[in-house]
């Protein structure tokens, strides 16, 4: 597998998820089921190889730990817990577990193989090495490997920084970053009650600093990388899929296939992603309307601090919004 990766990367609470899992059954794409991690204390981050390490030293740079988890207790997404707007707290609810086949001793013989049987030249090399000996080493992956033209990854957060965008597009250079902003108001309302944010402690001020990191980082980049760093509106993504992912299909030189509009995981359909209470499965339009969940003070604040921000970024969104989209002006309201 030489395929490229296009990387998916914003913070967290902004459709990366969903994103990941409507490209899931693209016959084209290879999509990385879980968020990208390579290493265990390298969450991220973008990694920082050497050929002319051994096959094992670059193997432990890369792979992620928690995949012997998933392999043990299956996939999830969301934790135990989420916000009942009923109840108005935190409530226990039951994950979905979806089966996940991978065995990592398969993976690292695979990958000590290839680079034992052709020396690496650079990062790429390895790369190469390591995705393909991940997904042949998932044993029921569903679709065939050998008409990839992409591999899509989710990494929360790793394009914040500078550095690590630079050695993403220095590792591929055909690479695509695709980054999804999401409007702060329905944002924070979802953060807020999110498990990660709870476990942080973090009030407004740094929730909302996140979120400004994150759109900031989606000028930066679109700045110096141009067409290779796509944006991608949240309430498109959610109110308009299938133009979003006509379009986004497009500028991946990929056919448009309907399996596009319905996320999965390695072909099951996904139960969403919500930080609140819900058994469903494929898109849900409730999060276009969080931030209707919000203090007038709350509203107040975050359109004199960030709208301005969120605007001058929206307009630089894949599907055009010269004329708003029913979406945005529902979750506008």
């Amino acid at each position: 597998m030489r395929a490229p990766v296009a990387l998916i990367s914003q913070v967290q609470r902004s459709g990366g998820s969903l994103l990941s899992q409507l490209f899931d059954g693209h016959p084209a794409v290879a999509a990385y089921p879980h968020e990208l991690r390579f290493g265990f204390s390298m969450a991220d981050e973008w990694p920082r190889l050497d050929p002319r390490r051994s096959a094992d030293e670059n193997f432990r740079l890369l792979f992620d730990l928690k995949l012997r988890r998933l392999m043990q207790h299956g996939f999830s997404k969301g934790g135990d817990t989420a916000f009942s707007t009923v109840q108005g707290r935190s409530v226990k609810r039951q994950a979905e577990r979806l089966r996940f086949f991978m065995v990592p001793r398969i993976q690292y013989l695979v990958f000590k193989h290839l680079c034992e049987a052709d020396a690496p030249k650079s990062a790429r090399d390895v790369l190469d090495n390591f995705f393909t000996a991940f997904f042949n080493a998932w044993l029921d992956y569903q679709g065939s490997l050998g008409n990839k033209t992409w591999i899509t990854a989710f990494a929360p957060r790793l394009a914040h920084d500078e550095a690590h965008v630079a050695g993403f597009f220095a590792t591929y250079p055909e690479g695509r970053l695709i980054q999804i902003i999401r409007d702060p108001r329905s944002w924070y309302a979802s953060a807020k009650n999110h498990r990660k944010s709870l476990l942080d402690a973090k009030d407004a001020d740094g929730l909302l600093a996140m979120w400004a990191d994150s759109a900031r980082s989606m000028q930066r980049n679109k700045s110096q990388y141009g067409d290779r760093v796509i944006i991608v509106s949240f309430e498109d993504l959610i109110g308009r899929t299938e133009l979003t992912m006509r379009t986004l299909a497009e500028a991946l030189a990929i056919n448009f296939d309907p399996t596009l509009l319905a996320p999965t995981f390695n072909g099951v359909p996904a139960r969403a992603n919500s930080s609140f209470t819900t058994e469903q499965s494929g898109i849900l339009m409730s999060p276009l309307a969080r931030a209707r969940n919000l203090s007038a003070a709350e509203r107040d604040m975050i359109d004199r601090r960030y709208m301005k921000l969120y605007d001058s970024i929206a307009v630089e969104a894949l599907v055009p919004t010269g004329t708003a989209s029913e979406a945005q002006a529902y979750a506008h309201d």
